[in-house]
């Protein structure tokens, strides 16, 4: 018979749920603030103790709602399809961890790992926890990169947009390099690198209607980018699939005339 102390499981749970919740973001490409993650990895904390209840069915369903409760709070969405694919992400993010865990019990014989209903209990170190987290963290992570790699950057894709009624069609590139955002709207930021719209708007020399400067960094150093709000702004697939999206357009000189998103714009 296994000892539990509630007040353990609670705070190894929370720090579990707080990695899960992190993870599931960054596979999401979402953005979602410290008191959020805190209050959704609360939520899958105390949803962690179904395991007094001594039944696995029981265990599972309080898991499952509370799971869905998490996705809710922590990305604050109620839509039925966005909070589907997001409680698919943590759960995938949990079902990870669990992975991660049994493989470190069973490379390191360790008899202080419990897995109980679905449910994690350490009676180990603070070091064994944390490299836990850090494994699943790293897991999840590299199972984002291979995704997104798979299913966006083998895809061609063409953006339109029209400002101050100029129309430009650009070919587009997913990038999760691209973390650009706009200060002011916060929404991302779509960087076209083109030689052609600076010399449209006389960028070098005016700042037009519309225009405003907005500081960035690359390898090569730092610059200033041109952000403009759209009028229209839409992305076509390979397949002919269009979407309209909700984003700033960056410009930055270059020859490549080339538009360079992030593909969180395509979830």
């Amino acid at each position: 018979m296994i000892k539990l102390y509630v007040d353990v499981l609670f705070v190894t749970n929370l720090a579990v749920c707080i990695v899960l919740v992190s993870a599931a973001a960054s596979f999401l490409h979402i953005s979602v603030s410290v008191p959020r993650t805190f209050a959704a990895a609360a939520i899958g904390a105390l949803s962690s103790l179904s395991v007094l209840t001594g039944s696995m069915a029981a265990s599972a369903v309080i898991k499952i709602i509370a799971s869905v409760i998490v996705c809710a709070v922590a990305f604050n969405t109620l839509s039925p399809r966005k909070l589907l694919k997001r409680t698919f992400a943590y759960i995938f993010a949990y079902v990870t961890f669990l992975a991660a865990v049994y493989i470190i019990w069973y490379i390191t014989g360790c008899g202080r790992i419990y897995i109980i209903y679905g449910t994690v209990y350490f009676d180990v170190s603070v070091i064994t926890l944390v490299f836990s987290c850090i494994a699943c963290y790293t897991l999840i992570s590299i199972a984002e990169r291979i995704y997104t790699e798979h299913i966006y950057n083998n895809t061609a894709y063409k953006l339109f947009f029209k400002i101050n009624d100029k129309s430009y069609t650009f070919e587009a590139l997913a990038d999760t390099g691209n973390m650009a955002r706009d200060h002011i709207s916060g929404t991302p930021v779509i960087v076209c690198v083109s030689d052609k719209m600076c010399s449209d708007w006389s960028l070098a020399q005016t700042l037009p209607r519309g225009f405003r400067l907005m500081p960035y960094s690359t390898v090569s150093g730092d610059s200033l980018m041109w952000l403009a709000k759209p009028q229209e702004l839409k992305i076509c697939d390979g397949k002919g699939n269009t979407k309209p999206l909700k984003a700033t357009i960056g410009i930055v000189e270059g020859s490549s005339e080339q538009a360079i998103f992030n593909p969180c714009l395509l979830r």
